[in-house]
């Protein structure tokens, strides 16, 4: 007697189109989800970054005092302090280089030493003629 025939999982069978569907919106929402978080990357990177170096100051900061809050205050105050100094100092040193240039540039424009010195240039010549 022949055996009754059994259907057959084909390749695209019920279950694994459900999978397949299921695989492909999960693909999709966490497309989605990096488009929404992608703006933000910079941001968290450096709250991250400056989580895990402002840690042990902190920790550092709760043993010496008894209040949680001003301990976090003055963490707060000592990371901001650790940032914004240097980014006066090199802001300071930025424009005291820039004003020596402006004069240099100034006084060698007044004068007429960068016309000689431009004669001095073949390719120059033709500009100034």
């Amino acid at each position: 007697m022949p055996e009754p025939r059994t259907a057959q999982a084909g390749v695209l069978s019920r279950p694994r189109m459900q999978a397949f569907v299921l695989l492909g919106a999960t693909a999709l929402g966490l497309y989605l989800c990096y488009r929404l978080v992608h703006p933000f990357l910079p941001a968290l990177s450096w709250g991250l970054a400056l989580a895990v170096v402002g840690y042990p100051i902190h920790k550092f900061i709760c043993r010496r005092l008894p209040y949680k809050t001003l301990s976090a205050a003055l963490t707060v105050l000592v990371i901001a302090a650790l940032i914004i100094v240097p980014i006066v100092f090199v802001t300071q040193q930025l424009m005291r280089q820039a004003t020596e240039a402006v004069g240099y540039a100034q006084e060698a424009i007044s004068g007429d030493t960068w016309r000689q010195a431009a004669e001095k240039q073949p390719a120059a010549r033709a500009v100034l003629a």
